[in-house]
C-alpha cells in the first residue's frame, strides 16, 4: 500500500511539474529548398490548456511571407487556429484539433535523453512516422500533429517531404499565448478554406489568361507544393494544367 501511495504522489508531482509549461525547439529539415539555404527551426510552447507552434524564419524568407501568427492549438476546446493561403491571399482557419489517427509503431529511438516509442498516420494526403515521448506527458508535436501519450520530439513524412527532430527542451514558464485575438478573427472552417482556395485559384488564372500574354491555344502548368495536399491537381505532380 505505502508502494502505491507512493506512484500515486510521483505521478502527480510530474504533472504539476509542467503545470508552467514547456518550450521545443525543433530544427526543419526540407527538401523543397535550395542546396545552402539556412537552417529553419521552429518554436513549440505549451501551457497545458493552449500551445503555440511558429516556424522561426530568417528575415530572408519571412520578408517574402505574408505574417503569420502560427498555429494556436485550444485543448479545451479541441480546436486549432492557422494562418492559411494562395500566394498572398490569407485566410483565417479553425480546424479541428489532432484529427489523426495513429497506429502505434514497435520502433524506438532516444532523442534528447528522452525514450521515445514511434506511431504512424496518414493526414490530409501525406504519410507522418513520428517518435514521441511518454516521459513528457503533453499531447501534442510540431505543426497540427499531436493527439499521442506524450510530447513528439520527432516527426516526418514518409516522402521526405519534411522533417521535424526536436534540438532543445526546456521546462518552465513560458510568454502567454493570445487565444483570444484568434478566436477574435473571421475564422472559417477547413472545408470552406479548401473551398475558397480553389475558387482564388480560378480566379487567379483566369486573370492571367485575361491579360493576354498566354494565348488560349497554350497550356501552361502551375503548381504549388502544399504539406497538407487538399488540391492534388495543383501540389502534386506536374501542376494544375490551364
Amino acid at each position: 500500500m505505502k508502494i502505491f501511495h507512493l506512484t500515486v504522489s510521483l505521478f502527480f508531482l510530474t504533472l504539476s511539474a509542467f503545470s508552467q509549461g514547456i518550450s521545443v525547439t525543433y530544427e526543419i529539415i526540407q527538401n523543397n529548398l535550395p542546396p545552402g539555404s539556412s537552417v529553419i527551426k521552429a518554436l513549440l510552447v505549451d501551457n497545458d490548456s493552449l500551445s503555440k507552434f511558429i516556424n522561426l524564419l530568417p528575415p530572408e524568407i519571412a520578408s517574402k511571407l505574408p505574417p503569420s501568427e502560427g498555429i494556436i492549438k485550444d485543448k479545451r476546446a479541441a480546436l486549432c487556429y492557422s494562418d492559411e493561403g494562395f500566394l498572398r491571399t490569407q485566410f483565417s482557419v479553425r480546424d479541428t484539433l489532432h484529427s489523426m489517427k495513429w497506429q502505434l509503431m514497435g520502433k524506438s529511438q532516444t532523442i534528447l535523453g528522452y525514450p521515445c516509442l514511434s506511431a504512424a498516420t496518414r493526414f490530409r494526403g501525406r504519410t507522418y512516422t513520428a517518435y514521441y515521448t511518454r516521459k513528457l506527458p503533453i499531447s501534442n508535436g510540431p505543426r497540427k500533429l499531436g493527439g499521442l501519450p506524450g510530447l513528439i520530439l520527432a516527426a516526418k513524412t514518409d516522402d521526405g517531404f519534411i522533417e521535424w527532430r526536436a534540438t532543445n527542451v526546456t521546462l518552465g514558464k513560458v510568454p502567454p499565448i493570445n487565444v483570444a485575438k484568434m478566436r477574435a478573427r473571421k475564422n472559417i472552417d477547413w472545408n470552406t478554406f479548401v473551398a475558397r482556395y480553389k475558387e482564388d485559384v480560378k480566379r487567379r488564372i483566369k486573370y492571367v489568361r485575361s491579360q493576354g500574354t498566354l494565348p488560349n491555344e497554350y497550356e501552361a502548368k502551375m503548381l504549388i507544393t502544399s504539406l497538407e495536399i487538399f488540391y492534388p491537381e495543383l501540389q502534386t505532380g506536374e501542376g494544375l494544367s490551364y
